[in-house]
Formats: C-alpha cells, sequence, structure tokens
C-alpha cells in the first residue's frame, strides 16, 4: 500500500475502575512523494479525550485543550480551510470518532498517539472496557495489552468480541488482584477474521470484584479518596412501578412490536410483592387499571394480554396530572411538562426516560429525568430494541436501598453523595479531596431497606497507601473526571447564576485536566503551514508505545507515561510459605486456564534448554538460562532461517543474507517467506510460520537478560518447557493441587513475572516442575543452542549488516498463498443494443487438508445493478434471493450481530462497487462462485463505454474474458483501452468486428498475470475498457420491439448547434483552499478557452459574499475571454458559503437578457453546506427552483465527500439537470473539464417524445439534448392490434421547431434483438432508475407511489437496487449474508485508479 501502518498499539491501564487507554499508531508514507496520512479511531462515548500528539521528522505536536469559544476562530479557519474540524462524532450507540490526518514527506513517518480515559461502571454486576480495533488495514506489529489492577481479589473475568465470542489469538492471566489481556493476531489473521482491511471488531473485557466488606472501599492517595459502595447482602425492596408508554403514529412498525416483546419480558420478570401499572398514550391516555395492582399470576396474565394490544395510532401529546384531583390537560411547552412533572414528582421517586431514535426531543427528556433523580437513555432504532429496553429494565429491577447518603469526616470537594436508589449490580461511587488534617478518613453511609435504617461505616488512613501499582495520580484524575460528569448533568437542570457557576467549575476542571468535554476543545496545530484542527466531543443527541501502560501527571497535570511493578500480594502466616531459592533457580510461569491463579516451577539455571519445538513445522527454539533469564537463544525455522539473540544483538540469516541488529534501533519491520521480525526499543517480536513469540529484554542490578512470551503457537501443545498453551489444574484442600489425575502438594509464593516489559510481581501456586513438564530435566536440556550446521556457519560468516532492514525487507521475495488455487475465472459480458449482461465464474479449490474459508471479491460498476448471485459446493447451488430492504433487515442485521459480511456491496472509486463474500469450503473441496450484473451502456462524447474489471487475486491458469456485442446499426467504432491493455498484454487482446456484431476476448497467460504492468505475483488487477458506437442512418432514431417492449434510441446527427448561455457560479469559501481552488482555476481557463464566439457567458464567485465578473451576459469574443480568464486567475479562497444567493444570482443573470434561438445553462461548483444567508437546504432548493421555472437546466458539481451531495442532487433534479461528484485527486481539473464538455455542445431543447399505442413509458420530455449523447425511451406496447409502431419527436432547434416522424411495421421489429428478455429487462432497469431519481424530487403520496413503483419492478426483476437486498444463505449452519446497493454519498477509498469513465447528465 502507498500508506503502511507498520505498527500499532492500544494500551489499556485500569488501575481501580479508572481506565487509561493509550492507542498508538506508526506509519510510513512509502511514495516517492509527500501523501496525506490519517489516523481514525474510535472511543467510549463515556471517555473523556486527555492527550493526543503526532511526532513527524522528529518533532512532536501536541494537541491543546481550550474553553470551546475561545478555539473557537481556530475553528472556523479549520472549517473554511476545508480540513477535518469537529473531529469527534457519534458513531452507533456506544462509539465516537476521532480522526485527523497529515501530510508526509516521501519515505518519512509519523507517529500517532491517542489517549482517553474513563471510570467503568457497574451494570448487571460487572464492569465493562469496551476497545474497538480498526487500523484500517493488516499490521505486521500489532499487538492489544490490558492491565487490570484492582485492591480486592477479582472475581469474573470474560474477553469476548461484539458476537459473544472469544476471538483466537487473546489470551488472558489472572492473578489474585491482577489481571492482563493480550491480543497479538498475526496479519493472516487479521485478514482471515475481518477481510483485506484488516482487524475490525469490538473486544469487551467484563469483570468483577470480591466485596469483602459491606460499607465498601475506600482508596486514598495523593491527598484524594474515592469511596466505592455496592453492598450485596441486602433483601430486595418491593418496588412500585408504572410504565408510561408512548403509542403515537410515529411508534409504528418495529418500534412498537419490540416494545411490546420488551414489555411482555419485563412483565413476566416481576417479582409478586412487586405492584405495577401500564399507562399507554397518544393524544389520549388509556390506563391499565386505575390503581397499582399486585403482580400476581393473574394480573401479570392479564396485563399481557392489554400489551399484546397496543396499537400505534394518532398524535403525540403529553397529559400532565394537575394539582387539582383528577384533572387533567394537555400540554405542549416543554418547559411547562418539565415544572409540572417536577412538582407531581416532588422528588420522592426517581423517573427514567426512554427516548426512541433520533427524532426525539433527547434534551427535554434528559432534563426531565434529571430533575427528578433519575436518568434518560436513548433506544437505538436497530433489531436490538427488545434487549435495549429489557437491559435498562434489569439495571433498575432490583431495588436493595432508598434515601443513601453518604457522609465523610475528613474529606471536601466531594462529588455526589445522596442518591435516591442503590440498585443490585449497580455501584455507588463518591470521591473528594482529602483536609489538611492528618489521621484518618471516616466514611458513614445509611440507607433505608424495607423499611429499616441500615448505617454502614468505615475509616482509613490517610498516609500514602502502599498498595498502588501505579502512579498515584490516578485518584485525582478519577475525582476529576466524576466531578465534571456530574456536573455537566446538574448544569441542564439549572438556571441563571447557579447554572453558569456549575457550568465554569466544570469548565476549570476540563481545562486543568486536559479533558475535552462539551465545554472545552482539542487544538491541533499540525506542521504543514501551521494548519489547525479542532476536535470537539461529540453530543449524545447527534446522529449516527511500550511501557506506556499507564499515566501520571508533571506539575503541570498532563500525563506522561509511568509504570511501577507490582508488589507481591499480601501475606498470611496461615496460607503462604515462600521458599528459600538456591540463586541457580530460575522462576517459570505458566498460565492456567480457568483459573485466577497461575502455576509457577523453578529450574536450574546455567544450563541449556530446549524452550519450543515443533517437528511438523522444521521449528525450534533453545535458550541458555542463567542467573535471572536467558543470556542466548536460538530459532531455527525451515532449513534456511537461522535467528540468535543475546543481551547484546540480535542476528538473523535467511539462507541468502547475514543481518546484525542492536537494541534499541527504531522500530522496523523485516518480513520474507512465512517469517517476520518487528524490532522495537528492548523487545523483538518474531514470527516464523504458526510460532509468534516476543522477546523481552531486561535489565536487573546491572545484569541484562532475554525472555521470551509465547503469544501464538499451534493449538496442540508443543514440545519444550514452554510448550504447553494453557495449563488447567484444581485447588484442592490442604494446599493441594491436581494436575491431571496427581495430586501435588503447592506452595502459595510470588515471582516476577518477565513475560512482559512492565516485569510485574504475581502470586503463583508454586509446584514441581516436573508435574507440569511431565517429565525428567534430562529430556528438556540440549547440549548445545545450535545443530552443528549451524554452528559451523556462525563461526564462519563475520558480516554484520546494520540498519539494511528495509533494503532487504524490499527484495526478499513476494509470499505466495497456495492454500487457495483458483482454477477458472470467466467473465462473459454479452451486450444487446446498449444493455450489457455480465456473468462473472469463479472456480476454486481448497488445497489443503482442512476446511478453510474461500473469499470471492469483484468489483462491478456503480451505474449496474447486481441481478443474480449463486454459489456451487458438492453439487449444491445457493442461490441469492432478492428481497424488499425492510423484509431483509432482521437477516441482515442478524449477520452483523455474528460479525459476519453484511452490506458486503461498497462504492470503491469514481466508477465501481465492490462485492464480496465467502464460504467454508472443506478440505480438498471445490466452490463455483456466480455473479451476474446488468446496465445500460450510456452514450458520452459519442461513444458508449463498457468497463470490466478483473482483479481475481491470483495468476489463474483458466483466465478469460469474452465480450461480444450484438447492435441493430452497423457498429462503427471499436475501441480497447485501460490498465489491462498494455504492451505487455497486447498479444492477449484480440477483437473481431462484422458489420452490426463485435467480440473482444482477453486470454492472458500465467506468466503475462504476472509481468504486466500493475500486476504482480497476486496476479491481474486492473480495467479493460471497451468503447463503440454505431451507425446513424435514420434522423428519427432506432427502434427496437421484442416480446411486447419496446426501446427508442434518438440521437440525430444532422442537427446545428445551439448558442448557448452559460453562468458558472464557483465557490470560492475558505474549505476551498489549495489544490482544489488551483484545479477550479486550470478547469475554467480551459472551458473558457472552448467557448464559441457566439456563446454569452458569465462568472459568478461567492464565499458569504456574492461577486460577478460582470453584471450582464457577454459574448465569448476574444476581448472578453481574455478578460475573463485575468477574473478566474484571481479568484483566491476565503469566507463562508451562500449558495442562495449565488444560484439566485445566476438565474437573475440569465432571465435578464432572454435570447432567441439559445440555450441556457446554469453551472454550480461548491465543495460544502450553505453556512452563510439562507442555510435551511429546503428553503433554497425551493426558491431556486420557482426562480428557474423549469426554463433551463442547472447542473451542480460537488467537490469532494464533504459535499451536502443529497441537497446538490435534489436541487439539480428538479430543475432539469443532474447532480456530479468530483473526487478530489489530481486529475480534478480534468474531470470538471469533461463534464462541461459533455454539456458544451446543446442541439435541441424542450425534446418531447410521443408514442402512439404505447403505455408504461419511462421518460419523454427533456429539456436539452447534447451532441454526443443519446436520448433513450422503453415501454410497452399495449395496442395487441397495432401492425405499424409510431413515433414523433418534437423539439427545438437553433432557429425553429423540429419534428422527427417515423412508421415501421411492428411485424418487421420483432426479433431484431438477439435475447427475447432484453428489452424487456432494459425497460425495468431503466424504469428503476428514472423512478429512484424522480422520488428524490417528491414528497407525500406522489414520493410513496415512485418508490412502490420502482420497488415493484426492482422484486420482479430481481435488481439490487436502493431499495432491495440481495440475501445469501451460506452453506454452513444456514450463515447470512446481506448485499445492499450503496448511496453515491457513502464515502469510497481512495483507489490508484486514473480511468476517467463520468457519467453524462441525462438530456434535460
Amino acid at each position: 500500500p502507498d500508506v503502511n501502518i507498520y505498527s500499532y498499539h492500544i494500551n489499556s491501564t485500569v488501575n481501580s475502575r479508572y481506565a487509561i487507554t493509550v492507542i498508538t499508531s506508526r506509519v510510513k508514507n512509502q511514495l516517492p512523494e509527500s501523501k496525506e496520512v490519517h489516523f481514525q479511531v474510535k472511543i467510549p462515548k463515556n471517555a473523556f479525550i486527555s492527550q493526543f500528539r503526532m511526532t513527524i521528522e522528529g518533532k512532536t505536536y501536541d494537541g491543546v485543550v481550550k474553553e470551546k469559544e475561545e478555539a473557537q476562530q481556530q475553528y472556523s479557519r479549520a472549517v473554511s480551510r476545508g480540513e477535518s474540524a469537529g473531529m469527534v462524532s457519534s458513531v452507533g450507540t456506544t462509539l465516537e470518532e476521532f480522526k485527523t490526518s497529515v501530510t508526509v514527506a516521501a519515505s518519512s513517518k509519523v507517529t500517532f498517539e491517542l489517549t482517553y480515559e474513563e471510570l467503568l461502571t457497574r451494570r448487571h454486576g460487572k464492569y465493562q472496557l469496551l476497545i474497538h480495533i480498526q487500523p484500517m488495514q493488516p499490521v505486521a506489529d500489532f499487538k492489544m495489552d490490558v492491565s487490570i489492577y484492582e485492591s480486592s481479589k477479582i472475581s469474573i473475568l470474560e474477553v469476548k468480541d461484539g458476537s459473544n465470542k472469544k476471538p483466537d489469538y487473546v489470551t488472558d492471566t489472572q492473578s489474585d488482584k491482577v489481571v492482563w489481556v493480550d491480543f497479538y493476531p498475526p496479519r493472516t489473521q487479521q485478514t482471515r477474521c475481518c477481510g483485506e482491511n484488516g482487524l475490525n471488531l469490538d473486544l469487551i473485557i467484563t469483570y468483577d470484584v470480591e466485596r469483602p466488606k459491606s460499607a465498601g472501599e475506600i482508596k486514598v492517595s495523593d491527598s484524594f479518596f474515592v469511596h466505592y459502595f455496592a453492598p450485596s447482602d441486602i433483601h430486595r425492596i418491593p418496588k412500585n412501578v408504572v410504565f408510561v408508554i408512548d403509542r403515537s403514529g410515529s411508534m409504528s412498525g418495529r418500534k412498537i412490536i419490540q416494545t411490546r416483546l420488551a414489555l411482555l419480558k419485563i412483565i413476566a420478570d416481576l417479582a409478586e410483592v412487586d405492584h405495577f401499572g401500564l399507562i399507554p398514550f397518544n393524544d389520549q391516555v388509556e390506563v391499565w387499571k386505575p390503581e397499582l395492582v399486585k403482580a400476581t399470576w393473574s394480573n401479570k396474565i392479564s396485563a399481557t394480554s392489554f400489551v399484546k394490544q397496543i396499537l400505534n395510532a394518532g398524535c403525540k401529546t403529553v397529559l400532565i396530572f394537575d394539582p387539582v384531583p383528577f384533572i387533567m390537560y394537555c400540554e405542549s411547552n416543554p418547559t411547562r411538562i418539565q415544572a409540572n412533572v417536577k412538582r407531581a414528582i416532588g422528588g420522592r421517586f426517581p423517573f427514567y426516560c426512554l427516548g426512541f431514535g433520533f427524532d426525539v426531543d433527547f434534551d427535554f427528556l434528559e432534563k426531565m429525568a434529571l430533575e427528578n433523580n433519575g436518568l434518560a437513555r436513548r433506544i437505538y432504532e436497530d433489531v436490538d430494541i427488545e434487549q435495549q429496553l429489557v437491559g435498562f429494565y434489569d439495571e433498575v429491577a432490583i431495588p436493595l436501598l432508598t434515601n443513601l447518603q453518604l457522609r465523610y469526616v475528613g474529606a471536601t470537594n466531594l462529588t455526589q453523595t445522596e442518591f435516591t436508589r442503590y440498585y443490585s449490580g449497580s455501584e455507588i461511587v463518591v470521591a473528594g479531596q482529602l483536609s489538611d488534617s492528618p489521621g484518618t478518613l471516616q466514611a458513614q453511609t445509611t440507607g433505608t431497606s424495607n423499611k429499616n435504617q441500615l448505617t454502614y461505616r468505615d475509616s482509613v488512613s490517610t498516609r500514602r497507601s502502599s498498595e498502588f501499582y501505579l502512579a498515584d495520580t490516578y485518584i485525582k484524575r478519577l475525582w476529576a473526571f466524576l466531578t465534571v460528569k456530574q456536573l455537566l448533568m446538574k448544569e441542564k437542570t439549572l438556571e441563571g447564576q447557579e447554572k453558569e457557576a456549575v457550568r465554569k467549575k466544570a469548565l476549570d476542571l476540563s481545562l486543568r485536566f486536559k479533558f475535552v468535554t462539551p465545554l472545552t476543545s482539542l487544538v491541533v496545530v499540525k506542521p504543514r503551514k501551521e494548519d489547525t484542527q479542532v476536535a470537539q466531543k461529540a453530543k449524545e443527541k447527534d446522529s449516527p508505545a511500550e511501557g506506556q501502560s499507564a499515566e501520571t501527571l508533571d506539575s503541570s497535570g498532563t500525563p506522561t507515561p509511568f509504570i511501577r511493578p507490582i508488589p507481591p500480594p499480601p501475606v498470611t502466616q496461615e496460607n503462604v510459605n515462600i521458599p528459600i531459592l538456591l540463586s541457580s533457580s530460575v522462576r517459570f510461569l505458566v498460565s492456567s486456564a480457568g483459573q485466577p491463579k497461575p502455576l509457577c516451577f523453578d529450574l536450574p539455571g546455567h544450563s541449556n534448554y530446549r524452550l519450543l519445538l515443533d517437528p511438523l513445522s522444521g521449528y525450534s527454539m533453545n535458550g541458555e538460562l542463567v542467573q535471572d533469564g536467558f543470556q542466548k537463544i536460538v530459532l531455527h525455522f525451515k532449513d534456511d532461517h537461522y535467528l540468535k539473540l543475546s543481551s547484546e544483538n540480535v542476528r538473523y540469516y535467511d539462507g541468502r543474507n547475514d543481518l546484525t541488529f542492536l537494541w534499541g534501533e527504531e522500530a522496523e519491520e523485516f518480513d520474507t517467506d512465512s517469517v517476520t521480525l518487528i524490532i522495537r526499543n528492548n523487545e523483538m517480536d518474531v514470527t516464523m510460520g504458526t510460532m509468534r513469540v516476543v522477546f523481552h529484554r531486561h535489565e536487573k542490578d546491572g545484569r541484562v537478560f532475554l525472555w521470551p512470551s509465547v503469544k501464538l503457537q499451534p493449538k496442540a501443545n508443543a514440545e519444550g518447557i514452554l510448550g504447553k498453551a494453557s495449563f488447567g489444574y484444581e485447588e484442592l484442600p490442604g494446599s493441594e493441587i491436581r494436575i491431571r489425575s496427581e495430586r501435588v502438594k503447592a506452595t502459595w509464593s510470588t515471582t516476577t513475572d518477565y513475560r512482559r516489559s512492565s516485569a510485574p510481581v504475581l502470586g503463583c501456586w508454586l509446584v514441581p516442575y516436573q508435574s507440569v513438564l511431565q517429565g525428567e530435566l534430562s529430556g528438556f536440556t540440549v547440549s548445545q543452542l545450535s545443530s552443528p550446521a549451524w554452528v559451523t556457519m556462525d563461526r564462519t560468516f563475520g558480516i554484520t549488516l546494520l540498519g539494511l532492514l528495509l533494503v532487504c525487507a524490499a527484495a526478499a521475495p513476494t509470499k505466495q498463498g497456495g492454500d487457495v488455487e483458483i482454477y477458472s475465472f470467466h467473465i462473459n459480458s454479452t451486450v444487446t443494443s446498449r444493455y450489457a449482461v455480465t456473468v462473472i465464474t469463479s472456480r476454486v479449490k481448497n488445497r489443503l487438508t482442512e476446511s478453510q474459508e474461500v473469499h470471492f471479491q469483484v468489483k462491478i460498476p456503480k451505474n449496474a445493478f447486481i441481478s443474480k448471485f449463486r454459489m456451487t459446493m458438492e453439487g449444491k447451488t445457493y442461490d441469492g434471493v432478492v428481497k424488499k430492504k425492510e423484509e431483509a433487515q432482521q437477516q441482515y442485521s442478524q449477520a452483523v450481530s455474528r460479525g459476519e459480511s453484511a452490506g458486503i456491496v461498497s462504492s470503491v472509486g469514481r466508477t465501481l462497487e465492490e462485492f464480496k463474500t465467502s464460504v467454508t469450503v472443506a478440505a480438498a473441496s471445490k466452490v463455483t462462485f456466480e455473479l451476474t450484473y446488468e446496465e445500460l451502456l450510456t452514450r458520452r462524447l459519442g461513444k458508449y463505454q463498457l468497463l470490466i474489471n478483473a482483479q481475481p487475486m491470483q495468476p489463474v491458469a483458466d483466465f478469460k474474458i469474452d465480450v461480444s456485442i450484438n447492435e441493430g446499426p452497423d457498429i462503427s467504432l471499436l475501441e480497447v483501452k485501460g490498465g489491462l491493455n498494455t504492451n505487455e498484454l497486447a498479444n492477449a487482446v484480440t477483437t473481431t468486428r462484422s458489420n452490426n456484431k463485435a467480440w473482444v476476448n482477453f486470454y492472458p497467460t500465467v506468466e503475462q498475470q504476472r509481468k504486466c504492468g500493475g500486476c504482480a505475483e497476486s496476479g491481474l488487477n486492473g480495467d479493460l475498457i471497451i468503447s463503440y458506437d454505431v451507425e446513424r442512418v435514420n434522423p428519427g432514431g432506432e427502434l427496437q420491439v421484442s416480446n411486447g417492449f419496446f426501446v427508442h434510441y434518438f440521437s440525430p446527427m444532422d442537427v446545428q448547434r445551439i448558442p448557448k448561455n452559460v453562468v458558472f457560479i464557483i465557490d470560492r469559501s475558505g474549505s476551498m483552499h489549495g489544490r482544489k481552488m488551483h484545479q477550479t482555476r486550470l478547469a475554467m481557463l480551459k472551458i473558457l478557452g472552448d467557448l464559441s464566439p457566439d456563446d454569452n457567458f458569465g462568472l459568478i464567485t461567492f464565499d458569504g459574499n456574492v461577486d460577478v465578473w460582470k453584471h450582464e451576459l457577454l459574448q465569448a469574443s476574444q476581448r472578453n475571454l481574455e478578460q475573463a480568464k485575468d477574473f478566474v486567475k484571481k479568484i483566491e479562497d476565503r469566507g463562508a458559503t451562500d449558495i442562495n444567493a449565488a444560484v439566485l444570482k445566476g438565474v437573475q443573470m440569465i432571465n435578464r437578457h432572454p435570447r432567441e434561438g439559445s440555450a441556457s445553462i446554469l453551472i454550480l461548483l461548491t465543495d460544502g453546506d450553505p453556512t452563510s444567508g439562507e442555510t435551511n437546504i429546503e428553503r433554497i432548493q425551493a426558491s431556486v427552483k420557482k426562480a428557474i421555472g423549469g426554463k433551463f437546466p442547472l447542473y451542480c458539481l460537488g467537490f469532494g465527500f464533504d459535499v451536502n451531495f443529497d441537497f446538490l442532487e435534489k436541487m439539480a433534479l428538479e430543475n432539469n439537470g443532474l447532480a456530479r461528484r468530483i473526487y478530489e485527486d489530481s486529475d480534478a481539473d480534468l474531470q470538471l473539464q469533461g463534464f462541461y464538455e459533455e454539456v458544451a455542445t446543446p442541439l435541441l431543447t424542450d425534446v418531447e417524445l410521443n408514442y402512439i399505442g404505447a403505455g408504461n413509458l419511462t421518460q419523454t420530455s427533456f429539456s436539452h439534448y447534447y451532441n454526443g449523447s443519446e436520448i433513450v425511451v422503453a415501454g410497452q406496447i399495449t395496442d395487441n392490434s397495432l401492425e405499424n409502431f409510431k413515433t414523433e419527436v418534437i423539439a427545438i432547434s437553433k432557429n425553429s421547431k423540429v419534428k422527427y416522424q417515423d412508421s415501421m411495421s411492428v411485424k418487421d421489429l420483432i426479433g431484431v434483438t438477439a435475447e427475447h428478455e432484453v428489452l424487456q429487462r432494459l425497460w425495468a432497469y431503466l424504469t428503476v432508475k428514472q423512478r429512484l431519481e424522480k422520488e428524490v424530487t417528491l414528497k407525500g403520496e406522489e414520493k410513496e407511489a415512485a418508490k412502490k413503483e420502482a420497488l415493484e419492478l426492482s422484486l420482479k426483476y430481481n435488481f439490487v437496487t436502493p431499495l432491495t437486498s440481495m440475501v445469501v444463505t451460506k452453506p454452513q449452519a444456514g450463515e447470512t449474508q446481506v448485499a445492499h446497493k450503496p448511496k453515491e454519498g457513502e464515502q469510497p477509498p481512495r483507489t490508484a485508479g486514473r480511468f476517467l469513465a463520468l457519467p453524462l447528465p441525462p438530456p434535460g
């Protein structure tokens, strides 16, 4: 790739529930020119970003947290320059996205580092740490390390992904109060699990701690304390609960269905001691029972029947109980509603508000809930609505205490200390600052339980705690985090000076501790020209390096990396017996599956040991053990790989090169022939075949030694001391352990875990080595570390090569994947009367002796509709079924929840979409994939173009592309171009032409597939572009009739061009700065040079102001053109974006000077949203439509992906034009010129096409017909008695109205097409395309009617359109994938393609 993410580390440290996560991405620009490099990560919504930095060319650029208003000026400048501002945005239910970018010089590197902090909340009896992993490409040096340190013993630990499974290559180690979770997937696994873009998953670590004291857990450090209160030895309190359920019309469909399902589950879970009520409402309020009733079995059955009858209907109102008994009145003012509810509740019980979707006024609900001691929760409109509702109820289902008050003697600046409820499975957290007086902190908690007043007391010394594993300042940051969170919630309930005081306190703390909160922004000054980016905390209602394991604060409060080894667990005489170790012994740790305590054993030092041996792969690792660890370690792999590590250096020989690396070198990667070496500061990460080991270099008392940490090995245990992947045991009474069937005496002891760079001290069960190794030492010792042959090599080779890592990596042979053989890959495209049906067939064999996943991935034109997909394996065929998108939603969501590839059609570059799927194939078995897509070829600049992309992912012996073209008229032009028609492949392409038929064949050899330009060991990768045109002998056009359908192609040639009136409206706002503005000027200079002397033109530039070059349209004379070019050269970017005023000014200029015999065109170029003047897009669209009045077309060109393309598209379509996206590439000026050339020569205006005896017609009215284009109309012949089919075309030419009439015998036309159903499918294709465009411009019933027609045709003809989905049920366990048609507005990844294939605006 152009950009190589060579290292991606996630390090998360949880210290007593407070998590600090650091994401570090190291990236290299591999191009010989500067390139923009992106950093994009997702973080939990509950977290605060506290640090961001970029290091490039030895210089570090730190983000600075500022008050949002103070940052506004820098923020606005960033926006005006088109930079990424407001970079934190909501993503789904739990995540926010942070993104930035920087320009990196050729062959240079950049390091991004983002830190965020969060307090883990206890829900359902567990804490949950969510880490999203998506580096955007496979990364050789990928690792995720999580460390959890708690004061109490960890009682539960679970590690899962989003599909509720534990991912491969995740290891967890638990030792009493400490847990480590590591995720070191190799590059192959990153692609195997998640596709060619690498990892994309959530890792969810769930845990809980033991609670020996009912009074809670208090931690004190650095003048701050935190108190965790979560007693469990309390009887539940019976509850009175009323469910108030919205049943208004907006709750229709899935919302009301899943609400009913959730209520049924909740009612069933009510305890018999509970009382409950049900109130559904729309503009009328209904109660199930006028009083609360006991949750008896009969009452729950009655309530269940009532819930099942709740239907959505009517509008929404809120009924408020007036203080006068039994009187109710309608109220719609949110402020008065909030006041009435607060007055009615009177603080006696909490009020929880659940807001459905993003149409709800969440601020209103949140304030109303917070004012009444509750909270608001958004329920996301997804398939798991029912689970979200039930999940929330489960959090509050079991109240244990009410009216809690927590009091502290010796503390101040406390967070919230009063709580109305404490629920089972939750936790109350209070933090504060210790007062100056020394001694003890006294805590007292009171609450009510079943009418009984309970009091809990505790006291702790305020002297510095010795239990802390990491820097003590984390409690201070926890206090600040919790204080800011609570102040921000409190501020929503206040008014006036109280509100401002709370806001100021939250702001001061946010700035002091560098938290990015809703009150602050993170300002990032980038290296290039002092560019600025501003990251802001997203609002909830918005729609959708090693060793740095923890952080401490310097004097300014800035997080700085710090680690302190953890102390041994507390020792008690009853259960611990630390043995006296001989100085010659070294202790090893073994992770224990399913056990919180690891095993350990001692081995004599000063010996050579076999550490790992896997004879099947030819892998061995031996080490020389000395006093603390290993002095030397030697690895052999296959016949020609040798790696020797010592405390001084690392030496590697690959059969050709002998290399030596020094510890401490800059992180680099070496990759060759199943071997990957990654050198870091004091680490070396080595992957050889299926073995991955990280070697740590430690220093202790001046002695330096090595220690290996096995991260990946075959599932079956390998031989050697480190060969046990995991070890299970059972604890027995009396300090005994059962290992397998053997009872072993064990001693609780401690050791240092050198498998981690931080070298923490762990508790472990010390057992004899024989019970773990299952043998005597003689079976694990070796006489020498290397075999005799390698010893000889070791003595004779003396070449030391330092700093040549990249050179060798570049020269290394490329790895070829032979596990999957694509033995046949055929593309067959048949074009009949411009309508192309293309079938891609891939036949694949699994050559392994075990099952494996086989992928099918192809690119198709964006303009095409997929109409068929099937997989055939073991004699059985699995066909994709096209369904209504809503109907397919359940299968789609289930696929997502299982982590499968859903939505598998995605945009790729300007002209292509990508289809991908996969299936598990049995050992030595085969699978055939077949994909069919259809498209109507559009005539642009006098040619039709068929684009075929070929990228089978490996050389294929049986590869061929066959294209056949069958037209009515003779073919006048045939060209074959594209990346696959190069000099190397010239003799692989053959073309044949005969009258109205043409054939193109492409049959490259395997050798050619490897050596062509842009091709490599992975085979072909490029486009074949076939362009052609036909003779046009009849000015009235070409008619084709078949099976009761017709198509009419109208493109007369013998017409004089019409002089045009064209106004160019050019966005010059700040976001157009740089290359966009430069390329716009270049394009405009070329376009002005191409204007004809009889054309009139005008230029309008706009930002927040609108400027005209001349107030009137001027003739395109040489003098005027030169003046216009001078004006264009001086256009500079600045200011905001007033699209409305600019477009209306252009309309006014054209309307002011109507000219007979001319055609008027308005062209708008912009790259952003309206930000000045009129900014309401609907009012802009309405005013533009009214001003133009259908008199001429408006074409909208949207620059890049920050533009509101939907807005431009609707505005263009409403005015007989179209919208085109201009891609931000080096050829943007050519794209602009290419579009203009398509509309540069109008030949006819006001074109009307009429057909006698036909119905169900596609579009028949077009405002303009341009030279080089073609008007296509299709329909059904409804008059069965018709002998002659008559056509009439009426239009306005340069100086007069023209009429084209034609009459042809139906019998003569029948059978002209080669395929019986082609015209019918062409008609359906064109109808669906046009109805989808029309639907954009309509409202109400008309919109629904157009959408309904498009949907019915899509389903009837099996087209995958924006209204349908293709559901693919795969062989294994009915697994499902769903393919959706992507929307043009979805940003595709950049591609290296440079083939200009711009859609032509349809005439009109």
